[in-house]
């Protein structure tokens, strides 16, 4: 093989092979040359996946409560609960990443606790709702666990000091779209169940919700202006 230019790019990275096109060339040459025929045949994977879907157990359950046929309105009730702890978490991550910042850039410190604030509002919200129900606030639902492990990515890109505010804020984007779909569930649940003064409270959550949504489009929209 001929030997290339083995000069990066100023940025450091090495994820591309086309920073050296000839070198990359020979890669590919060589791996079609000496690579053993792969077997392509994906039967006996799909076997095994549907063994596993068919003998799998659930992946929670519900605590019994005082209303059977709620038990799927505790289950999002419990997912809502395990969201909104995260999305407080995050808020706290974001006020500490944007005290390290210029003062003039957005969202300022306030911004971000006036969301941290109504978030921790909404999880007190479920808690309450969840004790009345007669289901259990700290336990893990099927549907929570599922929530857990979805915004597990979004805290930790918050949380890594490599990422940029303007970063961060995509992640707390995901969380806000996720957070204003679910609201609009729970409250459908609630009027559907004749509770109407809880379908109220989340109506209300999730008006606060499309304001919190409304807000880091703004701030991403400006950190892009600001960025080009």
């Amino acid at each position: 093989m001929k030997k290339g230019n083995t000069k990066t790019t100023k940025s450091g990275n090495r994820t591309g092979v086309m920073i050296n096109r000839e070198m990359a060339f020979d890669l590919m040459t060589g791996a079609k040359q000496f690579s053993p025929e792969p077997d392509l045949e994906p039967e006996a994977c799909e076997e095994m996946r549907t063994e596993a879907i068919e003998s799998a157990q659930p992946i929670g359950s519900v605590p019994p409560a005082k209303d059977a046929d709620r038990q799927i309105f505790i289950d999002k009730l419990g997912a809502r609960l395990a969201f909104e702890r995260s999305g407080v978490r995050l808020y706290q991550m974001l006020m500490q990443k944007r005290s390290a910042l210029p003062e003039n850039e957005k969202p300022t410190f306030d911004d971000l606790e006036h969301i941290y604030q109504e978030e921790l509002k909404h999880f007190h919200l479920l808690h309450r709702c969840m004790v009345k129900l007669g289901g259990d606030p700290t336990a893990v639902t099927p549907a929570a666990n599922i929530e857990g492990v979805l915004s597990s990515g979004i805290f930790q890109i918050a949380a890594d000091p490599r990422t940029t505010m303007l970063q961060s804020l995509d992640a707390a984007l995901a969380a806000e779209l996720v957070d204003n779909d679910c609201w609009t569930v729970l409250a459908s649940l609630a009027t559907d169940h004749g509770l109407e003064d809880m379908a109220e409270q989340f109506e209300k959550a999730l008006e606060e919700e499309q304001e919190h949504l409304e807000n880091v489009r703004s701030w991403i929209k400006e950190g892009l202006n600001i960025a080009a």
